[in-house]
């Protein structure tokens, strides 16, 4: 085989495009810890969800019951810091997807949800935020068996969400939710 023969170049294609392929990572979706094109931070994000809210929970055959729900940044050390995880690409994957590259970022956050009916549940979730921008989301809260889940849209909580078994997934119910305290955010 001579160095110019178009079996040589047809093996270098095929391994350019294998590389390419198997790792998505290398067309621009780097692992280096890099936020650059983000246009929000952990005090943005905090502000979304941080704050005093209440609402309606109706679950399937039961009267509507009224809520309080108190929500913080976690943190590993106990203080209100947060905890804010940026990533410009989503999960790696050894199999090329029309979208490798996701850009999503993450706050940790713990809560407590008083119902009149209950002793304080305590709770913790994640606020996630699709995109280089502030607009679009979900919260899912966890606590006693349950899983809440509410849509984050033009940087805000949806005024309404679902409740599931935590386990099962199976739905149970829906909830009102409006922001309590006076605060501008």
């Amino acid at each position: 085989m001579t160095l110019n023969s178009p079996l040589r170049h047809v093996v270098a294609a095929g391994a350019l495009a294998g590389f390419l392929m198997l790792n998505p990572m290398a067309l621009g979706c780097g692992e280096d810890g890099s936020e650059s094109g983000y246009q929000f931070g952990a005090e943005e994000m905090s502000a979304v969800v941080v704050g005093s809210w209440e609402g309606r929970v109706r679950y399937e055959g039961r009267e509507p019951v009224s809520f309080e729900l108190a929500m913080e940044p976690a943190s590993a050390t106990g203080a209100s810091s947060g905890s804010l995880r940026q990533a410009l690409c989503g999960e790696r994957t050894l199999v090329a997807a029309a979208q490798a590259c996701l850009a999503t970022s993450e706050l940790d956050v713990v809560a407590v949800l008083r119902d009149g009916e209950h002793e304080a549940v305590e709770m913790e979730g994640t606020l996630v935020a699709y995109g280089a921008e502030l607009s679009m989301g979900e919260l899912t809260l966890y606590g006693a068996g349950r899983l809440w889940r509410v849509q984050m849209e033009e940087g805000a909580l949806a005024p309404a969400g679902e409740v599931r078994d935590q386990q099962s997934g199976e739905a149970l119910g829906s909830f009102d939710l409006a922001r309590r305290d006076d605060v501008a955010r």
